[in-house]
């Protein structure tokens, strides 16, 4: 972004010598602020005056408050170096304005209630308006838009001697001000683009509904899994996608995924540009990548793989967000979900029922025993087994052994207890599910 302003050389104040400005603050951004002006009038004074007070409006783009407490207006001529300043308070609500009166005339409309009052004499036609977290005059050549401090800046008629952007607004009169487009919520940090004449229209805090904030970056994530569904024990892919829709870029960009559970970290990659962590290879925690600044119509893509857990079940859940310093005024597509189903291998059966009501009741060994359907009431004995409910309300007791059931769809009554502390799984599947289990038994949809 090119900011402007003429040299002090080529207007003959080369020696004057004033030093450098001792503010402290947060130095003018290249993107957009928070906290803008959005109208400046300087033309009272006269009976042919719109309003009887010189004024300069502020507004707040942001989606918070802002206090203003600890800063000021700051005011110079076209070509001047000697700064005015007057002190603010208070706080300003996101989509608010909030209006500082100067000094006053004897003709015009009266002001709205101001919410900050002065006594400076701004210029009708030329100047330079400074708002500063500070309340120390700047004391700065020639350029002042870019001076510690400083959070936003208009020059404003063609004589001034510095702005923000390619030049600074049209000449203002007595009944004409600068006036920020999008209702005070326009910042591309270039005031001939930013600023419009038009009639003055003082608005103060307590004017009429709050505009809605500006959004200044449309962030979106998106996350495909491969393959859907996944076997336990395989690898899963996560291709995450973040995306700018702007209109502006997004600054201090932060994507974080957690490594799901049931499964293990093997690797995590980061387009360049982008600085990244990871936990250690076999692990779970969070992965996170992080840039500076995303353009308006970027994209960049990154991929986490991880190991599906041998005895893992039901669903592998994935959830990634991004997020930024950047106000985003859709935050519904920051974060998206992956959920990828664990496909259950086909079984070779050792017992098999009908499809009808069967009473099926396992050996002592190790059984796979496969309900068809219908409402079936299945004993697996002893023996580490492998239990598929399969359609209906089913009764299904384990037994001994290390054992593996799988309800189902249907309401089931599952009992996996033996009391052996975690050597069973109990995966209640589709319907409302009952489940008996030990201590340290894996568990999942059942209440």
């Amino acid at each position: 972004m090119r900011h402007g302003a003429r040299t002090l050389a080529g207007l003959g104040l080369v020696g004057l010598g004033a030093g450098t400005g001792a503010l402290t603050g947060t130095p003018a951004l290249a993107a957009p602020g928070d906290i803008v002006i959005s109208q400046v009038y300087g033309g009272a004074g006269s009976a042919a005056a719109a309003y009887r007070q010189d004024f300069v409006e502020l507004y707040n783009r942001s989606r918070v408050p802002v206090s203003l407490d600890g800063w000021s207006v700051q005011y110079a001529s076209a070509l001047g170096i000697s700064w005015r300043l007057t002190a603010l308070s208070g706080t300003l609500d996101p989509g608010r304005h909030y209006l500082v009166a100067e000094a006053a005339g004897v003709g015009g409309a009266a002001l709205p209630t101001p919410d900050a009052t002065g006594v400076i004499s701004l210029n009708a036609v030329a100047g330079k308006v400074a708002l500063v977290a500070g309340t120390t005059r700047l004391s700065c050549l020639g350029s002042c838009h870019d001076a510690a401090g400083v959070v936003d800046f208009v020059g404003y008629g063609d004589r001034a001697g510095d702005w923000e952007g390619g030049g600074p607004t049209p000449d203002l009169d007595r009944v004409t001000a600068a006036v920020r487009d999008d209702a005070g919520a326009g910042d591309t940090d270039d005031n001939a683009t930013d600023f419009t004449t038009s009639p003055p229209d003082p608005r103060d805090s307590a004017d009429g509904v709050p505009q809605p904030p500006r959004s200044e970056a449309d962030l979106v994530v998106a996350v495909v899994d491969t393959p859907d569904p996944v076997a336990a024990g395989d690898k899963l892919l996560y291709t995450i996608t973040v995306r700018n829709d702007g209109p502006q870029a997004a600054r201090q960009v932060r994507l974080s995924d957690a490594v799901p559970v049931q499964t293990a970290l093997l690797g995590f990659s980061a387009p360049d540009g982008w600085a990244f962590s990871a936990p250690p290879v076999g692990s779970g925690g969070t992965v996170t990548a992080t840039r500076d600044a995303v353009a308006a119509g970027e994209s960049a893509t990154f991929t986490l793989t991880v190991a599906v857990g041998e005895a893992a079940l039901g669903t592998i859940t994935d959830r990634a967000q991004v997020t930024a310093l950047t106000s985003d005024g859709d935050t519904v597509d920051n974060t998206a979900v992956a959920a990828t189903p664990i496909a259950v291998s086909t079984p070779s059966c050792t017992i098999t029922g009908t499809g009808g009501l069967d009473l099926l009741t396992g050996t002592s060994g190790a059984d796979v025993i496969c309900a068809l359907g219908g409402d079936d009431i299945i004993s697996g004995e002893g023996g580490d087994d492998v239990i598929y409910g399969g359609p209906g309300s089913d009764f299904i007791d384990a037994g001994p052994g290390a054992d593996t059931v799988y309800g189902e769809d249907g309401g089931d009554f599952i009992d996996a207890v033996d009391d052996v502390a975690g050597n069973d799984t109990v995966d209640g599947g589709p319907g409302f599910d009952l489940c008996g289990t030990d201590s340290g038994d894996v568990m999942s949809a059942c209440p």
